[in-house]
């Protein structure tokens, strides 16, 4: 069954700042894991990645939902469809196509309450709400991070929780500005890195597939 979500993404090149990593804040958990993810011919449309050998992860784009700007944060908010296909069996696909990313991962979730955003403890579940991560990346040599916000839960909520945490964890201003030349998710990041030095697969026209 596939699952709604609603997310703003930053990604920056070099490794966390340190203040950066202060601002965000204790990581209510942290997660240190490899994804391969697939190359391919249509990145603005459709992410692939097999999440840490264990399951198979599909995102399909389903358009550009609004902008989230604040004082120190404009970024696009973009509305994504996902399926997860967990693997009978550990697997690390390489060969034409794939690119490791080696991940650590700084977790925390809210949800929104009457008058602001409250964290939650991942014990909760699924539970409705946003879920905040910033993130080291190491592709080969070369290192990234990343700041993002994904709402999840009923779709008629997915633009007030994603809104009502922005506002909670941007109340402190981030020692970086955060902006739209930044805005951009893993897998039109990944279709502009190097173009043409690695092999793509082609797809087929999966938005009519999977929609």
């Amino acid at each position: 069954m596939a699952a709604t979500t609603l997310e703003v993404r930053w990604i920056v090149p070099g490794a966390v700042p340190g203040e950066v990593e202060r601002w965000f804040g204790p990581a209510a958990l942290i997660e240190d894991r490899e994804d391969r993810y697939l190359l391919h011919d249509r990145p603005s449309e459709l992410g692939l990645k097999v999440r840490d050998g264990r399951e198979l992860d599909a995102k399909l784009f389903r358009g550009v939902a609004g902008m989230l700007q604040l004082p120190n944060a404009r970024g696009r908010l973009e509305r994504w469809e996902k399926w997860v296909f967990p693997l009978a069996a550990p697997t690390a696909p390489s060969g034409d196509g794939w690119i490791s990313i080696r991940k650590l991962r700084r977790r925390r979730a809210f949800h929104r309450t009457s008058v602001t955003a409250v964290e939650h403890s991942f014990d909760d579940g699924d539970r409705p709400g946003c879920n905040i991560e910033l993130t080291d990346l190491r592709v080969g040599d070369a290192r990234w991070w990343t700041l993002a916000l994904e709402a999840v839960g009923p779709q008629d909520r997915l633009e007030l929780e994603l809104r009502t945490s922005a506002d909670r964890l941007f109340a402190e201003p981030p020692p970086e500005t955060f902006d739209l030349s930044s805005s951009r998710s893993y897998a039109a990041w990944l279709g502009s890195r190097d173009p043409g030095s690695r092999p793509r697969v082609t797809m087929p026209d999966l938005g009519l597939a999977l929609g």
